[in-house]
């Protein structure tokens, strides 16, 4: 039989193989590249998508936020006013009350008892006066406990005349009113 060397073919052949499993690894490595390059390419995309939507909602929140100061700004001030009002309606409504206990001092005073000064704090009126006797302070207390709008008239103080030529008695006296 005849010889026949196959080892050239055989090399030829291996050679053939090693190539064309090269290309293959280069094919297959610049795909790879390309594909992450797009991948990468997208995921930045999607990044950058987000950031945009992360600013816009800081943006969104800072302009509510702004927006809520402004209505606790509002809500503070409603609530001034309302005080306000209320405030003035009870001064409205205790106008006609102080009309009347202004009247009725006037009118539980004896003849010859001046007033000095009167005092309201809270629901206390503190007179300050001056009469001709003591009778006449007594008779005063008498006749605002007599009136609806007064309760507990106390004399706080009263002092007699300094000298025999004055007929002048200083009093202080303290009287709740009822509203």
């Amino acid at each position: 039989m005849s010889n026949i060397n196959l080892l050239p073919w055989r090399e030829e052949r291996i050679f053939y193989k090693n190539n064309v499993f090269f290309l293959c690894c280069a094919i297959v490595a610049v795909v790879s590249v390309v594909v992450m390059l797009f991948v990468n390419g997208y995921v930045e995309l999607l990044i950058n998508a987000q950031h945009g939507n992360i600013e816009l909602l800081n943006k969104e929140i800072s302009f509510y936020q702004e927006k809520i100061k402004e209505i606790n700004g509002l809500k503070e001030r409603k609530e001034m006013a309302l005080s306000r009002a209320e405030i003035i309606n009870s001064l409205q409504a205790k106008r006609s009350y102080l009309i009347r206990i202004l009247e009725g001092l006037v009118r539980s005073a004896p003849d010859g008892l001046v007033f000095n000064q009167i005092d309201m704090k809270d629901t206390t009126l503190l007179i300050t006066g001056e009469c001709e006797s003591n009778s006449r302070v007594s008779l005063f207390m008498r006749n605002l406990e007599g009136l609806k709008y007064f309760s507990n008239p106390a004399l706080q103080e009263i002092k007699a005349p300094q000298s025999a030529a004055e007929h002048v008695v200083s009093f202080v006296l303290q009287v709740k009113v009822l509203w």
